[in-house]
């Protein structure tokens, strides 16, 4: 999860804040392939670490949820299809249905209440 918010997202939402409201600059262009650079390394960075696996970290979790979630600001970009696993991974990741992810934080909750109170919140 924070991988997701932290190392990952940060170059992505460096590089659409530029596209949305820099685009008319007159240093864009130059600026750009920069940007799309700093989120090549995050993604290589995560495709060696995902490799063939479906998931981060075995079954899906909440961090496959941010991580997807953070990857689909990268939609109609280009740049996601030369990873091939996190374009799969991102697939995955949208045909999972609602429920299951429901299903995962009723699981936290239900955890949460059956715990001692000292030792409360999760």
């Amino acid at each position: 999860m924070f991988a997701a918010l932290n190392t990952v997202e940060p170059p992505i939402l460096d590089r659409a804040i530029a596209t949305l409201l820099e685009h008319d600059k007159t240093w864009y262009e130059e600026r750009l392939p920069i940007l799309e650079d700093r989120v090549r390394v995050r993604l290589g960075e995560l495709s060696s670490r995902l490799g063939d696996a479906d998931w981060l970290d075995d079954a899906f979790s909440a961090g496959d949820l941010l991580m997807v979630t953070v990857l689909r600001r990268l939609n109609g970009s280009g740049i996601l299809e030369n990873y091939p696993n996190l374009s799969a991974y991102v697939a995955r990741g949208e045909a999972r249905p609602p429920t299951s992810v429901l299903s995962m934080i009723n699981w936290r909750f239900s955890l949460a209440s059956h715990r001692p109170a000292d030792k409360r919140p999760l």
